[in-house]
């Protein structure tokens, strides 16, 4: 038994899409990406840059004041390497023209 239903036609956008994908596609073909200028190699980093410190555990039956002195000192080397790892940034966005 045969149906009399009319054929769908494919929506005009589908066609509208269909007709228009390969000039996009060659046109991407056809581009090409610009040369890239690549600038002075940037410095290496310190061994320590962004390096954590190591936070002291407090032995047993250590005396508080003992324990004290090795964090002030721990706390001390790191606030150093903060210093430090910021006066290395500061110098490299300095020497590239970016402190500005």
């Amino acid at each position: 038994m045969r149906h009399n239903s009319p054929k769908k036609r494919p929506p005009a956008l589908l066609v509208a899409l269909a007709c228009s994908l390969p000039p996009i596609v060659a046109g991407c073909a056809a581009s090409h990406t610009p040369a890239i200028a690549i600038g002075a190699p940037l410095p290496v980093a310190p061994t320590t840059f962004g390096a954590p410190v190591a936070v002291p555990e407090p032995a047993r039956r250590e005396d508080a004041r003992g324990y004290a002195a090795r964090a002030l000192g721990a706390l001390g080397q790191a606030n150093a390497r903060l210093r430090y790892d910021a006066s290395f940034y500061d110098d490299v966005r300095r020497a590239f023209g970016a402190g500005r």
